[in-house]
């Protein structure tokens, strides 16, 4: 089983990464991994072992479908914008503009919502074949008390809904559906002049934590196809680890590498002893906890002040303003995943829900098909809640940090320290207990 689970993240990699991949081979993989995890989890007594293997039978099952719905999200085009371009020209766009390619991507939307709604019903099916539910699945997966988290998720969106009301009227920034998510993390830092590449820094923190970047396969290349900014992909932690970046410049691209090559990070310090599918696929809450460390120094006023930065003040001001718009988002995004998957809405509501979600937690009035654009909320059955539960995870590490100093990034034992978090790859999740 790992090395097809191998061989099928380097053509998801492929897929991902803009180059040629084979999408009978993906199905061929998925088809082989999923029979030996049928017959393996026969016999599996540990409760996050079995749920690992019944994730990749489900996937297996809606895998189809999921490549249909790539296919059919490329197709989305208006004139020269297409779904794969489409964040990148939307800082250089008019309202108007942006109100009309939204309108047109959400009009031809409608077939992804029903390829979005045969998958989760096919998931659900799976796993209540195994008498499991997604949700409670979710929930031991990632290791989490569902009460406090709810309470903690809905502080954190009010709280940081009052910084985003703030700064709508500074910035200027209409509270309309064309000026939604992707818009404004693209438009957050656009007269912010930044020009640093971010590899040099992010090199000389490895060092510092004796991490070897020299191992990480780095694809730079800006081709047409290639989706989004970063994405970190590790076929076999700890000894294939892959980044892909567009060097295209400005303070996004910067803090977003961070983020990426803090996946990668964590990949490489990973316990090669431990079994694969514990190196392979820890809980995406404690992956992106290591992903948002990283990140946090790209952010941090000490080290960009350290950088000599011009008008350091402005930056903090829009990094504060990125937070608030990730988190409330993220809180909408993480809100109507779980009343979905817990039953309390159909899938003919999400729509209506994230959209009054949205209104609650970011003042946009979003039109109800918009939720099919969105990559992790249309992707992922549930994702989008393990973005904040890292977000408390990785508060809890830097509190912890602050013994190393106010430039913990500069201390070889302040990388110890999060090498000792990162190396149990799944079994993080014990050392993560309360919490939230």
């Amino acid at each position: 089983m790992n090395e097809m689970l191998r061989k099928l993240a380097i053509q998801e990699w492929k897929m991902y990464s803009g180059f040629k991949y084979n999408e009978s081979k993906i199905r061929e993989y998925k088809n082989a991994v999923a029979k030996l995890a049928k017959k393996e989890i026969k016999n599996v007594e540990d409760v996050h072992h079995r749920l690992w293997l019944l994730d990749i039978i489900a996937d297996r099952e809606q895998s189809d479908l999921f490549l249909k719905q790539i296919r059919e999200r490329a197709k989305l085009s208006y004139g020269k914008i297409n779904y794969a371009n489409w964040k990148v020209w939307l800082p250089k766009s008019k309202p108007h503009e942006r109100k009309k390619v939204i309108d047109h991507f959400m009009k031809k939307g409608g077939l992804l919502e029903k390829i979005i709604k045969q998958r989760y019903a096919k998931i659900s099916k799976t796993y209540s074949k195994y008498g499991e539910n997604v949700l409670d699945a979710y929930i031991t997966t990632e290791g989490i008390n569902y009460r406090k988290f709810l309470k903690k998720i809905s502080q954190e969106g009010k709280k940081h809904k009052k910084i985003l009301d703030k700064i709508w009227d500074e910035f200027n920034i209409e509270k309309e559906y064309w000026n939604e998510y992707y818009y404004l993390s693209n438009i957050v830092y656009k007269d912010i002049k930044f020009k640093l590449e971010p590899i040099p820094y992010i090199k000389k923190i490895y060092k510092t934590f004796n991490i070897p970047f020299s191992k990480i396969k780095v694809d730079d290349k800006d081709r047409k196809t290639k989706f989004g900014f970063a994405y970190c992909f590790w076929p076999n932690p700890p000894y294939d680890v892959r980044v892909s970046y567009k060097p295209v410049g400005g303070f996004n691209v910067f803090e977003t590498a961070f983020h990426e090559f803090g996946h990668a990070a964590h990949a490489l310090s990973m316990d090669a002893s431990l079994p694969f599918w514990k190196r392979f696929s820890p809980p995406n809450g404690v992956s992106e906890t290591f992903s948002e460390l990283f990140e946090s120094i790209s952010t941090n006023k000490t080290y960009l002040n350290d950088l000599d930065i011009k008008d350091v003040r402005a930056l903090m001001d829009r990094i504060k303003f990125s937070e608030a718009k990730f988190l409330t988002f993220y809180v909408a995004n993480s809100l109507v995943k779980f009343l979905y998957w817990g039953g309390e809405i159909k899938f003919d509501e999400i729509g209506s829900t994230y959209s009054s979600l949205l209104k609650k937690y970011t003042g946009l009035e979003i039109p109800e098909k918009y939720w099919v654009l969105h990559h992790i909320i249309s992707e992922f059955s549930i994702y989008a809640p393990s973005y904040i539960i890292a977000y408390f995870r990785k508060e809890f590490l830097l509190n912890k940090l602050k013994k190393f100093g106010r430039r913990w990034w500069e201390n070889p034992n302040a990388g110890g320290f999060i090498k000792n978090y990162m190396a149990p790859a799944y079994d993080a999740i014990s050392m993560f207990k309360g919490v939230i």
